[in-house]
């Protein structure tokens, strides 16, 4: 697995970028712009369940290093599957080390509810259809937490 150096240190970036990472199912390629040291994109083979095998890349730009921080952050990804771009993610503003409440990532109790089995078997039903739904990148939820247009 390759090794990327520190933020500001020095790195030569021979010719073996890019570097393929093995995984159980397939490699996935690490590719890293020899003039920046900066990681900016990831390649693999993913199964599609209208096309099957396809070429599965996440893109990297934008990066910079937020107000009081040291790691830099991409504010552009990019998810492509099949040379179609399917989501693009911009990140605007990124706080480095926010003050939480003490409880704010505290676990809510357990919920007191009892199964339903024929809710169960509906469930079991359709995730079928709904698998394939999403692999089609339809948001099949209609509530979406935030929509933010910008001028291309």
């Amino acid at each position: 697995m390759p090794i990327l150096r520190p933020y500001g240190q020095k790195t030569s970036f021979a010719p073996q970028w890019p570097k393929k990472i093995a995984d159980v199912v397939e490699p996935v390629e690490l590719f890293v712009d020899a003039a920046t040291g900066r990681v900016s994109k990831l390649g693999t083979v993913q199964n599609d369940h209208i096309w099957g095998d396809v070429a599965t890349e996440v893109s990297y730009g934008g990066w910079s290093t937020p107000p009081g921080g040291r790691l830099m952050f991409p504010h552009q990804v990019e998810l492509s599957i099949a040379g179609k771009t399917i989501r693009t993610a911009r990140r605007g503003n990124v706080v480095v080390n926010p003050d939480f409440p003490t409880n704010a990532f505290a676990l809510p109790e357990e919920p007191r509810t009892q199964t339903d089995p024929a809710a169960a078997e509906r469930g079991n039903l359709t995730s079928q259809y709904l698998t394939r739904w999403h692999a089609l990148a339809r948001i099949m939820q209609e509530i979406q937490i935030q929509v933010r247009l910008e001028p291309i």
